[in-house]
């Protein structure tokens, strides 16, 4: 009798333990990313008033890291400007930006 109360309250005590929370804490490294896609033959970058990026090989290896908050990126094909966007960059992320 005694083994038929103490099965099932251990049982239950096992189950419970099984769903026990656990927490971490994600640790981002303080920068943003910015990634080009499209076709960035002559292509050159601007972040903000900063000086002109020029853009190597294809735009699939294109990612510049940056300080998280608002910056004006403006892009240049061929020495004509071809984009300027307003984007928001949050801090360990990658923000896209498609040449037209």
């Amino acid at each position: 009798m005694r083994y038929l109360l103490v099965t099932p309250v251990l049982i239950l005590a096992l189950l419970l333990g099984g769903c026990a929370s656990h927490q971490g804490v994600v640790l981002k490294d303080g920068k943003a990313n910015l990634q080009l896609l499209g076709q960035c033959e002559g292509v050159s970058l601007q972040i903000d008033e900063n000086d002109l990026i020029a853009v190597a090989g294809n735009c699939e290896n294109s990612i510049y890291s940056i300080n998280p908050g608002r910056h004006v990126v403006k892009l240049y094909r061929n020495g004509t400007m071809v984009l300027e966007r307003l984007v928001y960059f949050s801090s360990g992320e990658t923000s896209e930006v498609t040449l037209p």
